[in-house]
């Protein structure tokens, strides 16, 4: 699925970056990561296949340290 296909039947969704060239050290390599917010007006089909996550629960789902730092440092 590309990321033309998500949004297709929506409204232009409004796009913004969060964060950017947040850099995270592995033992192995050093990834630099950009973190965008998509809004949109209304759900299509193609979304309502999704799980959504309320913020107030998001710390009982597992993510990789990476995308977890970033939840706690600007959304939650």
């Amino acid at each position: 699925m590309t990321f033309r296909q998500l949004f297709d039947t929506t409204e232009q969704p409004l796009i913004s970056i969060l964060a950017s060239d947040v850099k995270h050290i592995l033992t192995h390599q050093i990834l630099h990561a950009t973190f965008y917010q998509i809004e949109i007006q209304h759900d299509n089909t193609i979304l309502n296949n999704y799980l959504k996550i309320p913020v107030s629960v998001i710390d009982y789902y597992p993510f990789p340290r990476l995308i977890s730092a970033f939840l706690h440092k600007y959304v939650i």
